[in-house]
């Protein structure tokens, strides 16, 4: 997994390009346009919904961990948080790889 600040930053840049294309000065808005900015902002809630899942492993495995377990063992540990969640995170991060591509596919028909 990776660390949810990052998988956060993502979504935010997600969330721009959507708010970007719907307040962009010159542009009218048209179907295609807020179809494409639907889709920025679908791939940023699963980013951020991945985010979560990154965060709420991190947090139970610090709530198990203290300063008498070995490095190995605090490994385990998170390797196990992280396996809780493992199948909607990545469910997550395929939803929002094809939003990404469906959203990058879908400019060209805009401009």
């Amino acid at each position: 997994m990776l660390a949810s600040s990052f998988l956060n930053f993502l979504a935010a840049l997600y969330a721009s390009a959507g708010i970007n294309l719907l307040t962009s000065g010159g542009v009218s808005l048209s179907g295609p346009i807020i179809i494409d900015a639907a889709v920025w902002v679908f791939a940023s809630v699963f980013q951020a919904w991945a985010a979560h899942l990154s965060e709420r492993a991190e947090r139970e495995a610090s709530l198990i961990i203290d300063r008498h377990l070995t490095v190995e063992e605090r490994r385990l540990v998170f390797k196990e948080e992280s396996a809780k969640v493992s199948r909607q995170y990545w469910i997550l991060t395929a939803l929002t790889a094809v939003s990404v591509i469906v959203a990058i596919l879908l400019v060209p028909g805009i401009l």
